[in-house]
């Protein structure tokens, strides 16, 4: 899977609810390669939009709106940063025949959504740098390194 895929797990069943549903994901960085588990670190979507607006609850996230077609999603969404974080292990990814690849983010959409994530309090710190070291063998430069804590 390259970086900044975005695609459609069918039935995906990692749900933190335990509904098993359709999700929409952009696939941002893994674990290293000599972790000894290999994961993924993909954010889903959401349609529910009303959180997000001025009276919402997750207004205050940090959260980027998606237009309905915009990386072929089939309805207006939010890519919530916050709330939206799966790490999955590659061995349920590769080869999963339901996961339908939609599209890939452009580099810009990529710094975008990596600067919401440095400011988010709800990703730890291992993650963070985990995207940026993989956001870096990928060939996306110019980043700010993650902070560890004090």
């Amino acid at each position: 899977m390259d970086i900044g895929c975005i695609f459609k797990w069918n039935k995906f069943p990692y749900q933190k609810d335990g509904v098993i549903k359709d999700r929409y994901f952009i696939y941002l960085g893994k674990t290293p390669i000599f972790s000894i588990t290999c994961e993924y670190h993909l954010f889903t979507t959401t349609h529910e939009l009303q959180y997000y607006n001025d009276n919402g609850n997750r207004v205050k996230n940090k959260f980027i709106r998606l237009k309905k077609d915009e990386f072929k999603l089939p309805l207006e969404s939010v890519l919530d940063l916050d709330v939206g974080l799966h790490s999955i292990s590659e061995n349920k990814i590769i080869d999963n025949k339901n996961i339908e690849i939609l599209d890939y983010a452009s580099e810009e959409f990529i710094k975008r959504v990596y600067v919401l994530i440095l400011e988010s309090g709800f990703i730890s710190t291992v993650v963070k740098m985990d995207i940026y070291e993989t956001l870096n063998r990928n060939g996306i430069f110019g980043l700010e390194k993650p902070k560890r804590h004090k």
